[in-house]
């Protein structure tokens, strides 16, 4: 499978616009084609500024480092600053759920897998389980990672819920900006 090469057509359509302020033809051009450039150049700046503090504010980094066990006690913690009723389930024979969520009489299971690679398909698979044993009205699996196209497949058409790397950052930047600094 070959890589697809991104082109950026503003820094060619800079360069063609160079070559012919150069020769003369359109010194008013160039002059119009830098600010144009420069403005892109700061928006894409300004752009990755602001992902890259979404990630630091979201410790999505600290995330990366923690062990199974401590990441299932972190999402408990930000699912119960949601509003859910929190049960963890059994380390060993959970049936595909490290965690059951309550909340306006809907029970959710949810699979927490703190990965360093791609989630595949045969942990959404065993996690499937967990909605008829919890009796649970839905399943989701969060990881700090992403899916496979077979992972995202079968929870599309089994109706369970992916939270990826980007979504599980989003939810704790969404909870951090509801919830007050403790003092």
């Amino acid at each position: 499978m070959s890589k697809k090469k991104t082109i950026y057509l503003p820094g060619i359509l800079l360069m063609i616009v160079i070559l012919i302020a150069v020769i003369g033809i359109f010194p008013q051009l160039v002059i119009f084609a830098v600010i144009i450039a420069a403005g892109y150049i700061f928006f894409r700046r300004k752009q990755y500024q602001n992902i890259k503090k979404k990630i630091l504010a979201s410790g999505i980094r600290e995330i990366d480092l923690m062990q199974g066990a401590e990441f299932e006690k972190y999402l408990s913690i930000l699912f119960n600053s949601m509003g859910f009723k929190v049960t963890s389930t059994p380390e060993k024979g959970n049936f595909g759920a490290d965690i059951i969520l309550n909340k306006d009489s809907r029970i959710i299971a949810v699979r927490a897998k703190r990965y360093n690679k791609t989630v595949g398909v045969d942990i959404v698979q065993k996690s499937y389980a967990a909605k008829s044993y919890y009796n649970a009205h839905e399943v989701w699996i969060v990881t700090n990672q992403n899916y496979s196209a077979a992972a995202q497949e079968f929870a599309q058409k089994s109706g369970m819920k992916l939270i990826n790397r980007q979504q599980l950052i989003n939810i704790i930047i969404k909870q951090q900006e509801t919830v007050p600094p403790v003092q």
